[in-house]
């Protein structure tokens, strides 16, 4: 994930904020990823590792996502786009 800060900090600010945005980004994965799969699946399901292999794509244009490009198994279930 590339992500760009622009403004008039010091780079090693824009670097640290940069840091914090992809921690921000991984801890709200992994949070979605929990919830969906406690959400949509019964115990049985949970034990057996459905839903392990979720994969995100943080790029507005998720045509050139890996997961959708090399995937058989590949399908869009969530999303979303901020349009401000």
């Amino acid at each position: 994930m590339v992500l760009l800060v622009v403004g008039t900090s010091k780079q090693h600010v824009a670097y640290d904020y940069a840091k914090q945005i992809a921690n921000g980004l991984g801890n709200a994965s992994e949070f979605v990823t929990r919830t969906l799969r406690e959400f949509l699946l019964d115990s049985e399901e949970l034990s057996q590792g459905w839903l392990d292999d979720l994969s995100y794509c943080h790029l507005l244009n998720e045509t050139i996502c890996e997961v959708s490009q090399v995937s058989s198994r590949f399908i869009p279930s969530i999303v979303f786009r901020d349009r401000s």
